[in-house]
């Protein structure tokens, strides 16, 4: 129920549109703002230095699951992106010896919008000098804890990629077939599988329609030991190659945060961001230029560290028992723009 009262002196008859009211409710909006200041609260305790990154950036992402917002210049100069993620200048500052450090950012993606997606959404993100994953997923559930402990069952649960797979599904996914994947999948939802590139497209399609969803809605669940291909920009583990060092942490279906042990080797990073773009070409996505700045940073040395990255309008959805990211943020993009014939 949406709590928004209009001052009487403000209401206009015969106004038939509503679509200019906030998608939040004031109580909600009240709830972030709380959420908000304690996790600043969180850091600030710990010594972790609060900074800012720019939201505009010449160069972004070559993860081939992100999609960017691009923004010509006036002046017919170079184009623009909106930061999928602030991670790379982040980086840029720990190499230049920042220390620990968080943020609060807007970020964009663009083909994202759903009940846990929007194009403009919230994201808090820290790394933490000398910090291997699992000291890391220890103060990550202290922070959820602190900010959900009235919804939150405890204690946290703990398994590895292929546990989850093997538990929910009966199979390994470092050993299953592309054909056993599509079969799973018309299987449990009941629908045609859709023609994807690779494996891990498919183990992806799953984990997020099949698995997630099975995980227990009142408590953390830590999934670590993600394959090697999606480890993004996190290390190989030095036993099991063919590990990331990766967590990913949910309430039941809903992702909340994605942690990596940092990679620092910038020949590596770059090799990746290259086969990267390979791949956003074959599937007729644009080519990103690489991140120039980011890698001379890697070259010139980034500390030991761990971070993470969370979905702060998802963390308020858990926080107030609210279904759809819409009903945590003041606007939602569908009531953020009227134009001249709405």
């Amino acid at each position: 129920m949406n709590t928004w009262a209009v001052p009487k002196n403000n209401r206009k008859k015969n106004n038939s549109s509503s679509g200019w009211r906030p998608s939040a409710d004031r109580e909600t909006l009240k709830a972030r703002v709380r959420l908000l200041q304690q996790t600043r609260s969180f850091f600030y305790e710990r010594d972790v230095l609060e900074v800012e990154t720019p939201i505009l950036t010449t160069s972004g992402s070559t993860e081939t699951h992100l999609d960017h917002f691009a923004v010509g210049s006036e002046a017919g100069g170079s184009n623009y992106y909106l930061n999928t993620s602030p991670e790379l200048a982040m980086k840029r500052l720990l190499a230049a010896g920042s220390g620990d450090i968080f943020q609060l950012s807007k970020v964009f993606r663009a083909g994202e919008q759903g009940r846990q997606h929007q194009p403009e959404f919230t994201m808090l993100e820290w790394y933490r000098l000398g910090f291997d994953l699992k000291k890391l997923m220890t103060e990550v559930e202290q922070l959820f804890v602190e900010l959900l402990a009235d919804k939150l069952l405890r204690p946290s649960i703990a398994m590895t990629y292929a546990q989850a797979f093997e538990q929910f599904l009966s199979f390994n996914p470092f050993t299953v077939s592309v054909d056993k994947l599509r079969t799973c999948f018309e299987e449990h939802s009941q629908a045609d599988a859709p023609l994807l590139n690779d494996k891990q497209a498919y183990l992806d399609l799953i984990m997020s329609h099949i698995v997630e969803p099975r995980f227990d809605a009142d408590r953390l669940t830590f999934i670590t030991q993600y394959p090697a291909e999606q480890a993004s920009l996190a290390r190989i583990n030095k036993q099991d190659s063919r590990l990331a060092e990766r967590f990913e942490v949910f309430a039941g279906g809903l992702e909340l945060a994605n942690g990596f042990h940092e990679l620092s080797d910038a020949a590596e990073q770059r090799s990746r961001m290259l086969e990267e773009n390979k791949r956003r070409v074959e599937i007729n996505k644009t080519e990103i230029e690489l991140d120039q700045h980011f890698l001379a940073a890697l070259e010139a040395g980034l500390p030991d560290c761990s971070g993470v990255a969370v979905g702060f309008d998802r963390l308020v959805m858990f926080a107030t028992g609210k279904q759809n990211i819409e009903e945590v943020i003041s606007f939602a993009i569908k009531n953020s723009y009227m134009g001249k014939n709405s």
